[in-house]
């Protein structure tokens, strides 16, 4: 990984985590995102994309969903739904749904300690990972 927004950390669970500092301005971390990234970031309030935090453990069903679709296609294996549903009774945890056009599209489920947040899960539909 040689980009000086992201450094590799040691292996964990998944073998890809990185570190970023975001203490730093959102201009200088996506000065140094690729540009199809960065048009991506830039772009999805005007399609109509939005955001939500959820506590809800229905909403977990979300993220479960498009979980078990990833894991099909790339084979392999995840907790079980009891598992990642039990992880929002933590203050810690937390769940975010991504929408479009009313309809959840993705999910992540985000772990915050102290000044650190690790992105845990996430996973999307594949009918709109272009929008």
């Amino acid at each position: 990984m040689k980009n000086k927004t992201f450094k590799k950390v040691k292996d964990v669970d998944p073998k890809s985590t990185v570190w970023l500092d975001l203490t730093k301005s959102e201009d200088e971390i996506l000065a140094n995102f690729d540009k199809k990234k960065r048009q991506y970031y830039r772009n999805y309030k005007n399609k109509g994309i939005t955001i939500r935090q959820s506590k809800d453990q229905k909403d977990m069903e979300i993220l479960f969903k498009y979980y078990q679709n990833l894991m099909d296609k790339r084979s392999f294996t995840i907790h079980e739904k009891s598992y990642m549903a039990n992880q929002l009774k933590y203050d810690f945890a937390k769940l975010y749904i991504i929408e479009f056009e009313n309809t959840a599209i993705g999910a992540s489920l985000i772990y915050d300690e102290g000044d650190t947040r690790y992105y845990a899960y996430a996973a999307y539909s594949e009918e709109h990972k272009n929008h």
